[in-house]
């Protein structure tokens, strides 16, 4: 089975009971697995009185919607597009601002619950979502040049932008442990120096297959995402468009300060939206690195990574067909 990374809990349970008929000891199986011996034994007596299918995730069951699918397609687009102005609030912009809050707030109290408009928008139902606009464009491109969604997807276009998603990774010194060959009924050990110094990593790819990749020794904070982005301006020609995640860092007062200077002639920034790695393409540059070019790599000393994620960085950036895949992976293609 090839399960999809949200849902890698089912794959440790299927994996789990794959091992419990090997012959595994459920001791050996919570120990390969990284789990407690009690979440096993759970799983199994689950198994043995439901079957192999009682491991499946549920889908948890949540409040009705108070609309149907046809009222939500025909009332919270509209009501979307009328932006904050109609219920009183300013326009002013940006991730988190009180323009996206407020453009919720105004859906929410005309139909239904404020929650829901927030799960609505990010499931792709408004095209038309300051937050999802850019997205939206990417996964369906405009016919005859003409844009479908909100200003950000214009900019990127009229613009002749490049785009690029933006993402960071941690790298400790515990070897990332990725299955392997090993004899039946003999669980491979990979033996390491327990030590927390670890780096920090900030990547960001476009969708010609572009890598561009610092790194500290360090956590990242404002003054390590400038750098970042000193890095990608001088790299890349023309205007820029980042698009990443809310971390405080990527707003912070540096960060506002390094766009005040000059570089918002160049740069433009745009937020995913909450809770969704899922839609950023770089996600899948760490899992790479982490589980195919670094995977069960010990090391002794800080050096020791920094200097194999370096190698891996430069092998990976020579792959552009698998950095392009990535895109792919997450329907931008």
């Amino acid at each position: 089975m090839n399960p999809t990374p949200s849902d890698w809990r089912e794959a440790h349970r299927f994996r789990a009971f794959e091992l419990k008929q090997d012959g595994w000891k459920q001791t050996n199986i919570a120990e390969a697995l990284g789990v407690s011996e009690g979440a096993v034994s759970q799983w199994m007596k689950k198994a043995r009185e439901g079957g192999k299918e009682v491991l499946k995730t549920s889908p948890r069951p949540g409040r009705p919607p108070k609309l149907s699918d046809e009222e939500r397609t025909e009332k919270l687009p509209s009501l979307l597009e009328k932006g904050p102005s109609t219920s009183g609030f300013g326009e002013r912009s940006g991730p988190g601002s009180e323009s996206e809050r407020s453009s919720r707030r105004n859906l929410a109290s005309s139909t239904t619950s404020l929650r829901s408009v927030g799960s609505w928008i990010k499931s792709g139902g408004a095209d038309k979502s300051p937050t999802t606009g850019l997205i939206s464009a990417m996964r369906k491109p405009p016919k005859s040049g003409r844009t479908r969604n909100g200003r950000e997807s214009k900019k990127a276009e009229t613009e002749n932008r490049t785009v690029m998603f933006v993402d960071e990774a941690g790298f400790y010194q515990l070897p990332a442990a990725v299955r392997t060959y090993a004899p039946r009924g003999e669980t491979p050990v990979l033996r390491a120096p327990l030590d927390y110094d670890n780096l920090s990593a900030i990547s960001g790819i476009t969708q010609a297959g572009k890598l561009y990749m610092r790194i500290f020794e360090k956590s990242i904070s404002g003054e390590e995402v400038v750098q970042f982005l000193r890095h990608v301006l001088r790299e890349v020609s023309g205007k820029l468009t980042v698009v990443w995640d809310g971390l405080p860092a990527h707003w912070g007062s540096k960060v506002q300060a390094f766009l005040s200077e000059g570089a918002s002639r160049r740069l433009h920034l745009e937020q995913l939206p909450g809770y969704t790695p899922d839609l950023n393409p770089d996600e899948g540059v760490w899992n790479y690195l982490k589980n195919v070019e670094m995977k069960n790599l010990c090391c002794r000393g800080i050096d020791r990574p920094k200097t194999e994620l370096r190698r891996a960085k430069e092998r990976l950036r020579h792959k552009t067909q698998i950095i392009k895949s990535f895109y792919r992976e997450v329907g931008l293609v």
